[in-house]
């Protein structure tokens, strides 16, 4: 089977999740709905929270209020695209890797991971993501940032860049189950961590922005597009480049750690 030949099949595949997905969606309209509310009251929060220290303070390490809300804008736009693609599905994973349904996934003539991480969509993510992209607007014209094609196209780059690294560290979580078995905390941790990356980077200082920068690159998923497009970092090659070298290393370990973690995988059925 050739690589185009590939591609349709997956692609046809897909597609069907998506059909899937939509009926849950039509099925549990209910459940949609309060999603969407859980939300707004999430990012109603953090308005709130950040509303309640910058009343104290004018600006935090150069960042004013509506920059740092920017920061939230990019950040809930970028986890709301995991959430609906792979971020439900994976967590799942682990359930199934405790449980031995994960052989089923790996008898299969479709590969192991494509059938446990995309299976099926989180459609009723999309209405959510939606408002996160309002609120990023929102934000933008507050800010008055001239946001031209430019700005636009870096913006798809950097949450493309983004959603590399957080599948990179979400596969590590998921391949620990393998040696572990449920590691629900191992999942937690990560997604806590990650919770981190809606802050500016340069509260961040000395030893832990070295960490949250090249071992665990939460600065890249929303601070440092923000800073780019904000003009507190200039553009230039290497922040192009660092980026996405940073992105694609940790998704080749990551790549490597899960085959090896299938290569030790004994089912928990047998």
């Amino acid at each position: 089977m050739n690589l185009l030949t590939s591609i349709k099949k997956y692609v046809k595949i897909y597609k069907h999740f998506w059909k899937i997905s939509w009926k849950y969606v039509v099925q549990y309209r209910v459940d949609s709905f309060l999603f969407i509310v859980a939300l707004f009251f999430v990012i109603s929060t953090y308005v709130i929270q950040f509303g309640l220290v910058f009343k104290q303070v004018p600006l935090i390490e150069g960042w004013t209020y509506a920059e740092v809300l920017f920061v939230l804008g990019i950040y809930e736009v970028n986890f709301g695209i995991f959430k609906i693609f792979y971020g439900r599905t994976m967590e799942d994973a682990i359930e199934k890797i405790f449980m031995g349904d994960y052989d089923f996934f790996m008898l299969k003539p479709i590969k192991a991971r494509f059938l446990a991480y995309f299976l099926p969509p989180l459609f009723k993510a999309v209405p959510g993501t939606v408002g996160g992209v309002a609120f990023l607007v929102f934000t933008i014209r507050n800010l008055g940032i001239p946001f031209g094609y430019v700005e636009l196209l870096l913006l798809i780059f950097y949450i493309l860049v983004s959603q590399l690294l957080v599948i990179s560290f979400f596969q590590i979580a998921v391949t620990l189950a393998f040696f572990t078995g449920r590691s629900d905390e191992v999942w937690g941790i990560v997604e806590n961590i990650w919770f981190y990356a809606r802050y500016p980077k340069d509260i961040f200082s000395g030893k832990t922005l070295l960490l949250f920068t090249f071992f665990i690159p939460i600065t890249l998923f929303a601070s440092y597009p923000a800073s780019v497009i904000l003009g507190k970092d200039s553009i230039s090659v290497m922040g192009v480049l660092f980026p996405l070298f940073v992105a694609t290393l940790f998704c080749g370990m990551s790549n490597a750690f899960y085959r090896y973690g299938v290569s030790k995988y004994t089912s928990a059925s047998s």
